[in-house]
């Protein structure tokens, strides 16, 4: 595991701004921190509570555009359960 400081990355934009964002192509976003490998896409959704950012759900993805709104969807639904 590696950790990520508030506001660095698109994780930690995500954990900062508490808005989900959807990365097509992490190579044209500077924010992008490669963890373990490259992968070509990314989803990162906050976590919340009582209106606070408590953690982030991140997926990633080798394929360049491989997630979609509905994938967004879905990982909010988690979070919200959680």
């Amino acid at each position: 595991p590696i950790e990520i400081p508030l506001g660095e990355g698109i994780v930690g934009s995500v954990a900062q701004t508490g808005r989900p964002e959807i990365i097509a192509d992490t190579t044209q976003d500077p924010r992008y921190i490669v963890d373990d490998e490259i992968r070509h896409a990314e989803l990162a959704v906050p976590l919340l509570f009582q209106g606070k950012v408590i953690g982030v759900i991140d997926s990633e993805h080798p394929e360049k555009g491989f997630f979609k709104e509905h994938h967004r969807e879905a990982l909010q639904t988690i979070a919200a359960i959680c």
